[in-house]
């Protein structure tokens, strides 16, 4: 026990050296300079202004597929071993059923192109991540016949990425510590980013010359690049805007009560840091004495697995409230505004749908993220910008689920329609709406209900495995989320909404006497979600209940 200490005072070290992804200075080596405005050329169908593309978030999860017998899991009740092999099978094969029905999904349509909204390779952007992560289930995206390495991919369909914050991370100096002692958790954990240089790599076009006048041919049939971290393309009737939302959270000079409570989140990340670092010594004691179980072994190598990445979580949201507590002025890549201000007005724009692509979501009630600092910088940052230039829809991962939220509005004003899909393949989380809070015992559940319910509202959360179909005319964009569970295709896709009751129901916190919200989860299905050209965001009826 003594070395596991040791090797986490030293993990903490290297996250307040390394894991940073406000280190701008950085990654503002990643901007290809000389180059703007970064536009991407895309081969276009001529086929009139409708076109279909997939989304999806945070995939780059697990190892190679386990492809059990799914159909013995279609049941009530399962046993023991079942359950174990369930568990198993769920967290490696996650990214490889979505990539399947991302395929069935293109057999059935025409896919003018599938865009990533970041978090490619978990946990930190490593290299050695790309083949079982990326290239193993994505290889039907990719052109057959090619060198399939990470650094020389060719897309039969056009692939686009953007920077999620772990394609930042780096752990290159713990490998020496973490290839004895955690055994499967240097898998999960990779070798690092290079400050995001590894994605770079594989992604991003760093020719000199490559792109002229500041814009870049897509390569269809050939090496297969983006012209920046941050860029924007026009396919038919509709604009993307494609952003690096890791340097876009800065935020002016904080007053003593905003730092206070920032000191109070920072010391309960602190908290919830040393909780899983007992948590992850209990599982590797488990995981000693289970030694000569094969399966009991690989199920407790996952879960172990998750929660180191939840520890490393912790010590890192500690360490950047720390950093903002501290700051006088957060830098903010102005640059990068600057650039989408301009983008956003150019005459190609005009008359066409705007849609912004960006890993960090604006508003979630994920549980984990609700209540993010760098969310409500990034909100101070960006959301007059979209709600000016008339935004129509927002996409981001992130936040490891799906969710449809829409902005708290003055009536009549403009507000971009709002989703997020982090569903790709890391673990799910529920949202802070699902848990039975609050209640007595538990304000600091309420305070974060509060807080998100004063700037938007959650319209369905879904904790599903997914991506989205998005088909664009002229008059609507319409959302399908397309989920799996279980190996079986989830659509309809079943969401959760949540019903706020009548004030009787409140429950008041015995300390400060302050009444509470309760609120009770509804079920429903949808089909897809629908923005209109005048600003209104509907949910579609479902198809197949209205014709039983």
């Amino acid at each position: 026990m003594g070395f596991l200490n040791k090797l986490f005072k030293k993990l903490k070290r290297l996250v307040e050296k390394r894991i940073d992804t406000d280190d701008r200075e950085k990654i503002s080596e990643r901007t290809q300079t000389g180059n703007a405005p970064y536009q991407l050329l895309l081969p276009s169908r001529d086929d009139g202004n409708s076109f279909s593309f997939l989304a999806l978030g945070d995939s780059g999860y697990g190892g190679s597929r386990t492809s059990p017998d799914w159909s013995k899991f279609r049941k009530e009740k399962l046993t023991k071993s079942e359950q174990d092999e369930l568990k198993k099978a769920k967290k490696s094969d996650s990214k490889f059923l979505i990539a399947d029905e991302m395929q069935v999904e293109q057999s059935t349509r025409a896919i003018d192109f599938i865009f990533h909204l970041g978090d490619v390779i978990y946990m930190s952007g490593g290299a050695n991540g790309y083949k079982d992560r990326f290239i193993g289930p994505y290889q039907h995206w990719l052109k057959d016949g090619t060198n399939h390495d990470y650094n020389n991919m060719v897309f039969a369909t056009p692939f686009l990425p953007i920077y999620g914050n772990h394609d930042y991370y780096d752990f290159d100096d713990a490998l020496p510590l973490l290839g004895e002692v955690v055994g499967e958790l240097l898998d999960s954990i990779g070798q690092g980013s290079n400050n995001g240089r590894v994605f770079e790599q594989a992604f991003v076009e760093t020719k000199a010359g490559a792109v002229e006048n500041g814009q870049l041919e897509y390569g269809r049939g050939g090496r297969t690049r983006i012209p920046n971290r941050y860029y924007w393309f026009v396919n038919k009737n509709c604009a993307f805007f494609a952003l690096d939302s890791n340097t876009l959270e800065g935020t002016p000079e904080l007053s003593a009560n905003k730092r206070r409570a920032i000191r109070a989140r920072r010391k309960e990340a602190e908290a919830q840091a040393r909780k899983l670092k007992r948590e992850v010594k209990r599982l590797q004691r488990r995981l000693e004495s289970t030694s000569e179980n094969q399966q009991e072994s690989e199920v407790l190598q996952s879960e172990l697995s998750d929660r180191y990445d939840d520890l490393v979580e912790a010590m890192k949201t500690a360490r950047n409230l720390e950093k903002v507590e501290d700051a006088e002025k957060e830098d903010l890549d102005d640059e990068q505004i600057e650039w989408l201000l301009q983008v956003l007005d150019k005459d190609e724009v005009k008359g066409k749908w705007k849609i912004v692509c960006m890993h960090h979501s604006l508003f979630t009630s994920d549980k984990s993220h609700t209540d993010d600092a760098e969310l409500s910088g990034l909100r101070q940052n960006l959301l007059k910008i979209f709600e000016e230039k008339k935004v129509d829809l927002v996409l981001s991962g992130h936040s490891h689920c799906f969710e449809w939220t829409e902005r708290r509005t003055p009536a009549g004003a403009h507000s971009p329609c709002y989703f997020v899909s982090g569903g790709g393949g890391k673990a799910l989380r529920p949202s802070v709406f699902a848990v039975s809070m609050p209640r007595l015992g538990m304000p600091e559940a309420a305070e974060k209900q509060r807080k998100f319910l004063q700037v938007a509202e959650s319209k369905a959360y879904a904790e599903t495995h997914h991506f989205l179909r998005i088909d664009v005319t002229d008059e609507t964009i319409r959302i399908h989320p397309v989920g799996s569970q279980k190996g079986q295709r989830v659509v309809p896709f079943k969401v959760s909404t949540y019903e706020r009751l009548s004030p009787s129901d409140y429950q008041p916190d015995e300390d400060n006497k302050e009444l509470f919200h309760r609120f009770k989860s509804c079920e429903q299905t949808l089909d897809c979600i629908v923005v209109h050209r005048d600003g209104r965001h509907l949910l579609e009826p479902n198809v197949q209940a209205a014709k039983q």
